[in-house]
């Protein structure tokens, strides 16, 4: 599996995964965006992928406060307060995602700055 990076994806090493008890934790990669797929690891990590975003979702709406601590990078700047902490609900797909991939025991995993860009990515050439 090839994906674009996801630093932010701190509940991957603030416990998070631990909630839920992710099998081979030390495979869990901070991706998301898009990811290019074997087929074969693709239907390993599919049905695992919906059992943990559903999972994730369904604490997040239960524990809001605790899932915002585990989940969310620091605060930086004016971000503060409950707009800050429902903008994080979008993430528990990612979190799906993350813990059903490494639950499904995907070895190969690739991160690649180069599948996608964001605004200040000058000086990166395409291609």
């Amino acid at each position: 599996v090839v994906s674009a990076p996801y630093d932010y994806l701190v509940g991957t090493a603030q416990g998070l995964a631990d909630l839920f008890n992710v099998s081979n934790q030390q495979m869990m990669a901070r991706c998301g965006g898009m990811h290019l797929f074997h087929l074969d690891d693709l239907r390993r990590i599919a049905p695992l992928w919906l059992e943990y975003t559903q999972r994730v979702r369904v604490f997040a709406c239960e524990q809001p406060k605790r899932f915002y601590e585990l989940a969310s990078p620091p605060a930086q700047g004016g971000e503060v307060g409950n707009g800050r902490r429902r903008q994080f609900m979008w993430m528990v797909e990612m979190y799906g995602y993350v813990f059903g991939a490494a639950e499904a025991g995907v070895p190969h995993h690739k991160i690649s700055t180069e599948m996608m860009g964001y605004v200040g990515m000058v000086g990166v050439a395409p291609g």
